[in-house]
């Protein structure tokens, strides 16, 4: 393996105006009936932490929709993903409190217009739309919620496709996402200065002189690499460090530290990086 430093990978930043459009247009489509199934389950379920978990997914579906949209349209450029990300998620928001205002007041239009919106909202702030241990809540306090409820919708929608496009890399001559991931979890941590500086110089020496990890070890490297069939020109190795730790609840907890960025490889290096995940794993370290 040379010594020879490595390119980081970084998008062309090229996309499609129809890749940008179609989420917002899904999302409109999608948003009337969404934002009435939802408002009705926060209606007649009175139960806090259903109603977050259904907020949780509201978003998350906004989210996932646009993510997958622009894969589809092919869109490299991660500050117009998270944009038509915030777009979408204000079609949910919109869409939500149309929905909303049908289900609290009676004999209602279907779709609110904006200034019906506004009408509503203002009412609403005035008077509350619901109670907490029999005390309606307005103003302030009601004001409050609705932030967080949007903070939740917006930032899913946003989160979700930028998250997804500035994390994988395009291959421009096969015109595909490197979406195919492998961790290979064998390597001893790397802790030497030097090593580490090479490392985040593109310098992919240290991980050849890394040794395996116990079989136990809390803290390693990791090597990713991202891969697409389709490109036969490249993939992309990250390396990181990994600490994992156990809540109260016996859960394993996984917090990662990158390395280097999404270092540019020979698509024919996969297999030989590949071969890492074969390194045994060195004596079990003895317990604290």
């Amino acid at each position: 393996m040379s010594a020879d430093t490595l390119d980081t990978y970084r998008h062309s930043g090229k996309f499609k105006a129809t890749g940008l459009v179609l989420p917002l247009g899904a999302a409109a489509a999608a948003g009337v009936p969404l934002g009435l199934a939802y408002s009705y389950v926060i209606r007649w379920i009175p139960f806090v932490y259903i109603n977050f978990f259904a907020t949780l997914g509201y978003g998350f579906l906004f989210g996932w929709m646009t993510a997958h949209l622009l894969k589809a349209g092919h869109v490299r450029n991660t500050a117009l993903a998270a944009l038509c990300g915030l777009g979408v998620g204000l079609i949910a928001l919109y869409c939500e409190w149309s929905g909303h205002l049908h289900v609290v007041f009676d004999d209602a239009p279907w779709f609110f217009r904006p200034d019906q919106v506004a009408r509503g909202v203002k009412y609403l702030y005035e008077h509350g739309s619901w109670s907490f241990h029999h005390t309606t809540v307005s103003g302030l306090p009601l004001a409050l919620v609705w932030l967080i409820e949007a903070g939740i919708i917006v930032g899913l929608a946003v989160a979700m496709p930028f998250g997804f496009v500035g994390d994988t890399p395009y291959c421009e001559h096969a015109q595909c996402w490197l979406d195919e991931e492998k961790k290979i979890d064998t390597l001893e941590t790397i802790t030497d200065d030097a090593q580490l500086a090479a490392l985040k110089a593109g310098d992919l020496m240290p991980i050849t002189q890394a040794k395996p990890k116990a079989g136990n070890a809390a803290v390693f490297t990791r090597l990713l690499l991202k891969r697409s069939e389709k490109c036969r020109k490249f993939c992309t190795l990250r390396v990181q460090d990994i600490t994992l730790s156990i809540d109260k609840e016996g859960k394993v907890n996984e917090k990662s530290e990158n390395l280097t960025g999404d270092l540019i490889i020979p698509a024919s290096m996969f297999a030989l990086i590949a071969q890492f995940e074969g390194y045994k794993p060195g004596p079990a370290a003895p317990p604290a």
